[in-house]
């Protein structure tokens, strides 16, 4: 993973960014005795997109910098072209998000290996490179606990 970081439009890190904590929350997100789990075991993730707890600030620093280095490795590797201002031209056509809202949403559903993300939207070869980028990062789920989401 690359150590410097490109000129990313500011406006698509926020958005991937946002689209990726949501994918989080809703996928990725466990609590213990959730769900009629034992008080001491895990149950299934959150799924709560618009979870408006606290989460852990290095929890959220580590979200924020897996981000922004995966945006950079797409930059640098010339994964997608760019437009003028430098933000990435997303290969999406959905209207109900944005092109890096959906990014992120898939970067944090295929790094977490669910059954969706980068290689099942249709993007054939682009999709596949983006797919192996975003296994690169290795799973990562977050916990709820104390009313606070953290890394587990």
């Amino acid at each position: 993973m690359s150590l410097h970081y490109t000129n990313i439009d500011e406006t698509d890190f926020y958005l991937f960014l946002s689209g990726y904590r949501e994918a989080m929350l809703w996928a990725n997100t466990l609590e213990y005795g959730a769900d009629g789990a034992e008080p001491d075991e895990l149950g299934p993730s959150l799924d709560a997109p618009e979870y408006a707890g606290d989460i852990d600030p290095e929890t959220w620093a580590t979200a924020e910098s897996d981000c922004r280095d995966f945006l950079t490795a797409i930059i640098d590797d010339e994964l997608l072209p760019t437009g003028d201002d430098g933000s990435i031209i997303w290969p999406y056509d959905r209207l109900d998000w944005s092109g890096a809202e959906l990014a992120g949403h898939d970067f944090a559903l295929t790094r977490n290996g669910h059954g969706a993300g980068f290689w099942d939207r249709g993007l054939g070869e682009v999709g596949d490179k983006l797919s192996k980028l975003a296994g690169s990062y290795g799973e990562c789920d977050w916990l709820l606990q104390d009313g606070v989401v953290t890394s587990l």
